[in-house]
């Protein structure tokens, strides 16, 4: 019931948009009652809020499998931000509510959706250049902190202005420039 039940958000919050989405809704398309819905999720932003935990685990899920590649730091940020396109283009209706409410989040609306995000996306792509810095291949002039912050702010760019034209903006194309522009920007010199 509760997979019914995220699943039907999920396709009516793409639809829609989380404003545009009510519980009734959401209680219709997964052919149960308005009180079922409130037996597993208390509110609609409880919903969105799982639906936020999946599509983190995802990201992190991507991120460690970039990390297990055996290749450079420069190959492994290629493969996660190609990845990470891909994952972002498989439903970019849902892609656009969990960005709108990821900014709503960064001024503490309330029912935001988990404002502390951002600071654990960072953190894991910290854990991913400390592992280039390991290796001599992630330049020690800057902190892996303020690269990893570059990094986030660099996708959440590309990925605002696919959000913004999704049908003319070419988010893979985009995503593979700033991945290698990244590459090189954090190479250590040699």
């Amino acid at each position: 019931m509760r997979e019914r039940l995220v699943t039907s958000a999920r396709t009516l919050f793409a639809r829609h948009g989380f404003e545009g989405t009510t519980i009734e809704a959401i209680a219709r398309m997964a052919d149960v009652s308005k009180p079922t819905v409130f037996n597993y999720f208390p509110s609609k932003a409880t919903l969105l809020h799982e639906l936020v935990l999946r599509a983190d685990s995802n990201f992190f899920q991507l991120v460690e499998a970039a990390r297990k590649k055996r290749d450079t730091t420069s190959a492994r940020l290629e493969y996660f931000f190609q990845r990470l396109g891909e994952l972002t283009q498989q439903d970019p209706g849902l892609s656009r509510v969990l960005m709108v409410e990821a900014v709503k989040s960064m001024d503490g609306q309330e029912g935001a959706a988990l404002p502390h995000r951002f600071g654990r996306t960072e953190q894991a792509l910290v854990d991913l250049l400390q592992d280039g810095a390991k290796a001599g291949e992630v330049r020690k002039d800057y902190s892996v902190q303020l690269l990893a912050q570059l990094m986030v702010g660099a996708y959440t760019n590309i990925l605002l202005l696919w959000l913004a034209d999704p049908n003319h903006f070419p988010l893979h194309e985009k995503l593979q420039q700033t991945a290698d522009f990244l590459a090189e920007a954090i190479a250590a010199p040699g």
